[in-house]
């Protein structure tokens, strides 16, 4: 389980590594809502397109957590200061057997 802690950039805590079935979805949907507050506050639209059909996937969820977590705030870090749309898109698919999520700004 991962939780944000000490503000919106406070330190970050995450259980020893746990290796289970994750749902991609799922982790993307509890970033998302953790984060909520982020890119609103830089006026940056949110939009996701998760595929229903995904396998779950091997790996420890937190640590899937916190890469995403980092990768969404990269983005928004990169896009506050730009001038235009801004909108940060998480995409997730299914690639034959194996699940595939990208996110892009």
């Amino acid at each position: 389980m991962l939780s944000k802690t000490g503000g919106e950039t406070g330190a970050l805590r995450c259980l020893p590594n746990q290796q289970e079935l994750v749902d991609v979805n799922e982790i993307a949907q509890e970033i998302l809502f953790l984060l909520r507050s982020e890119p609103m506050q830089y006026s940056i639209s949110v939009r996701t397109e998760l595929a229903s059909d995904l396998p779950r996937v091997i790996g420890d969820r937190a640590h899937l957590q916190q890469v995403l977590m980092n990768l969404i705030m990269n983005s928004i870090d990169a896009m506050k200061d730009a001038n235009g749309t801004r909108e940060l898109c998480l995409k997730s698919q299914r690639n034959g057997n194996r699940s595939a999520a990208d996110l892009g700004d």
